[in-house]
């Protein structure tokens, strides 16, 4: 979770002051309330980068994908409190005595699965970025990418701790 594909980090050196105001905790504290407060967790996803590219002077490609940059940053905060919180639930759940074998472990189960998904996004999200040949496009759509698998991990994780 806290590595940051190698095609964004450049572009994050050339970002719009505008952009960087307003902190990554406090973007992430933003989607949490919202988490909390809507029926469709997916409605979160996307919200700051629409507040932030509508800011004047955001509408370079440079400053979108700052924008986007920062809001996968946030998600990428909160899927690793996320993470950790189900990691605590399944231990629990794991010391119940339901367990039936070592196979049927949870957190084992858990951790190879996020070792397995985060490798899935990084491969997917380089595949969609080589799509794109030397066009700007390329940055926006694979900094959604990140975003987008990022926001959703996060949500999965979230409902695995009501199982």
């Amino acid at each position: 979770g806290d590595r940051v594909i190698r095609w964004i980090a450049p572009l994050l050196l050339l970002a719009a002051p505008a952009v960087a105001e307003i902190s990554h905790s406090e973007i992430a504290r933003t989607i949490r309330v919202c988490l909390d407060n809507v029926d469709r967790p997916e409605d979160c996803i996307g919200r700051y980068i629409r507040q932030c590219t509508s800011a004047d002077g955001n509408d370079t490609t440079i400053a979108m994908v700052d924008c986007i940059s920062a809001e996968v940053t946030a998600w990428d905060v909160l899927l690793n409190e996320t993470y950790q919180e189900t990691l605590v639930t399944l231990e629990d759940r794991d010391a119940t005595g339901d367990v039936l074998t070592e196979e049927t472990r949870r957190v084992p189960s858990l951790r190879a699965a996020q070792r397995a998904w985060i490798a899935y996004r990084d491969a997917e999200c380089d595949l969609r970025y080589s799509l794109y040949g030397q066009g700007s496009l390329r940055t926006i759509v694979a900094a959604n990418c990140l975003l987008t698998f990022t926001a959703e991990r996060t949500i999965a994780l979230r409902d695995m701790q009501g199982f």
